[in-house]
């Protein structure tokens, strides 16, 4: 069994503080089931607004007209290559965080989904750990509500919505 002073679940919010523990001396392990970074780079926060922005300023350059600016032609977001553009610096990203946890001493990165086995014991990956300390800051996933006739409704969670390469000619928000 390795011993830790800290176990970290999920690279999102919890990279900050393995990143800390360790550069303190700590035995930190970090355990990621998923692309590292969590829920904001991969599926929240950056990439939203890595897509709101440009469609933000088309929406601008469409209302030039209104501040006496002439543009010839016709305005219009290139989505799929704005998706592809997405997906590849997030991936870019989370590369450059799993090459910051390699380069920490003292931390430990643990690709595998961490389970409890007892007090402050985890299973990850075929290995066993105990920690003095354990932080969760595993993020979240989308839930599908249970709305009578949503299953046989054409619906996207925010994650899928992301990775969307169509814009919908129409769009509720739940």
């Amino acid at each position: 069994m390795k011993r830790l002073d800290l176990a970290v679940l999920g690279s999102g919010a919890g990279l900050k503080e393995a990143l800390a523990a360790a550069r303190r001396g700590w035995r930190t392990a970090l355990f990621e089931s998923g692309p590292a970074g969590g829920t904001c780079l991969n599926r929240g926060c950056i990439p939203s607004k890595m897509l709101i922005a440009p469609a933000a300023l088309a929406e601008r350059v469409c209302e030039a007209a209104s501040i006496d600016l002439r543009v010839e032609g016709r305005v219009a977001l290139a989505l799929d290559p704005l998706v592809a553009r997405t997906a590849r610096e997030t991936a870019a990203i989370a590369a450059g965080i799993r090459q910051r946890a390699a380069d920490t001493p003292n931390l430990t990165w643990v690709e595998a989904r961490a389970r409890f086995t007892g007090p402050r014991e985890l299973e990850a990956g075929g290995d066993r750990f105990q920690a003095d300390r354990v932080l969760i800051a595993v993020g979240s996933e989308p839930a599908i509500p249970a709305i009578p006739g949503l299953s046989a409704t054409p619906f996207m969670t925010s994650e899928a919505f992301l990775k969307n390469r169509r814009l919908p000619r129409r769009l509720a928000v739940l």
